[in-house]
């Protein structure tokens, strides 16, 4: 086997399966780059490894976070390729880097934030599944307003993981796919703000939605009871 794929099995066989489907026809996105998209920006921050070499969104200030961060050593997995990218429109701006690693959120963070300030994250990887994502260096530093957790019933918002959400500054809003079983019940959303409430196997896949207005206005909707709340963009 590629040494590439020793820590990624299962992930070859479905690789060349996409790359039949998709021949010529797909194009890879660098650090830096921006994607075409009529009435919003956006850029691509992290991709193949690498992220963004000069700040953007007004990012660019020392960042005190970094002082004390935990670092880790470099994710060998797929994970750290992810692509991740930053969308504006008007006021509003939201990050979603994927898996994105922690030391790939820490080149982001460290020693200036890079990114500025954000009105909308989704949690990386799951809601910072196994700790492998959600540097604090990072997720205190941006600021989201509102956190969204793409989470599974027991795939990531660890009780580390929720307090650490909790801690960012000016924050308003986190909403969560499912509920967090492996997690203390009082170290979730509120139940209006969690569209799946059952274990994988009941689960009915219900989901949030994000609607952005011109006006700097952006609402948050739970598709399981339709509980909706607005919030100003940063």
């Amino acid at each position: 086997m590629d040494p590439k794929w020793e820590q990624n099995r299962g992930i070859e066989e479905r690789y060349h399966a996409y790359l039949t489907i998709a021949g010529s026809k797909r194009t890879i996105v660098k650090a830096g780059d921006t994607i075409p998209f009529a009435g919003a920006r956006i850029d691509v921050v992290a991709s193949q490894g690498t992220v963004l070499a000069k700040p953007i969104n007004h990012g660019g200030a020392a960042n005190p976070y970094c002082a004390d961060a935990d670092v880790k050593e470099p994710n060998k997995t797929e994970n750290s390729q992810s692509a991740g990218v930053l969308i504006s429109y008007n006021d509003f701006t939201f990050l979603d880097v994927g898996d994105l690693t922690w030391d790939k959120e820490m080149a982001l963070a460290c020693p200036v934030n890079e990114l500025g300030r954000v009105s909308l994250l989704l949690a990386t990887h799951h809601g910072f599944f196994n700790d492998q994502s959600g540097a604090p260096a990072l997720l205190w530093a941006i600021q989201p307003r509102v956190v969204i957790a793409n989470n599974g019933p027991r795939k990531g918002m660890a009780d580390n993981a929720y307090e650490r959400i909790q801690k960012v500054k000016g924050l308003e809003g986190l909403w969560q796919s499912h509920l967090a079983l492996a997690a203390e019940r009082s170290h979730n959303a509120p139940d209006d703000m969690i569209a799946n409430m059952e274990p994988s196997a009941d689960c009915k896949g219900n989901w949030i939605r994000v609607d952005a207005g011109a006006d700097g206005r952006f609402d948050v909707t739970n598709g399981r009871n339709n509980f909706s709340r607005s919030y100003r963009a940063k």
